[in-house]
């Protein structure tokens, strides 16, 4: 939220995360200064169901802070996304020893991310067992 009002509208408070409003897909965190630790800020953004956190600590001003966070997040958006696996229906294993003859065994979806050229490469292949005991 960049703006909102409490008590009927007598206050207003506004975020100091300015890329909340400003950078496409930033979904918040936290910024912070001192003059020991510097402009500091945890942003969190998203895309296209991908999302990432930068950190920045010690920059020199507000603006810098704020510069170094978008140059970071449009880093790792340009160069890195999601891969998908989706999982399967439930298949039948055989079973030697045990008190059934076969079991349910089932895959289930799983996300990783990996650097963009290397999606289009991700090759999936599932050893299914023959038996398990």
């Amino acid at each position: 939220i960049w703006m909102d009002t409490i008590r009927d509208g007598a206050f207003g408070l506004t975020n100091t995360n300015r890329l909340v409003r400003f950078y496409p897909g930033c979904t918040g965190l936290k910024t912070g200064s001192t003059s020991k630790a510097g402009f500091c800020i945890s942003v969190t953004a998203e895309r296209d169901g991908f999302s990432l956190i930068c950190v920045i600590m010690g920059a020199e001003s507000r603006d810098v802070r704020n510069a170094s966070a978008v140059s970071l997040l449009d880093w790792g958006f340009a160069n890195y996304g999601l891969y998908r696996a989706e999982g399967s229906d439930a298949e039948t294993v055989a079973v030697t020893g045990g008190v059934k003859n076969s079991c349910a065994l089932k895959y289930d979806a799983f996300s990783v991310v990996l650097p963009k050229a290397q999606i289009a490469g991700v090759e999936q292949r599932i050893m299914k067992p023959e038996a398990v005991a």
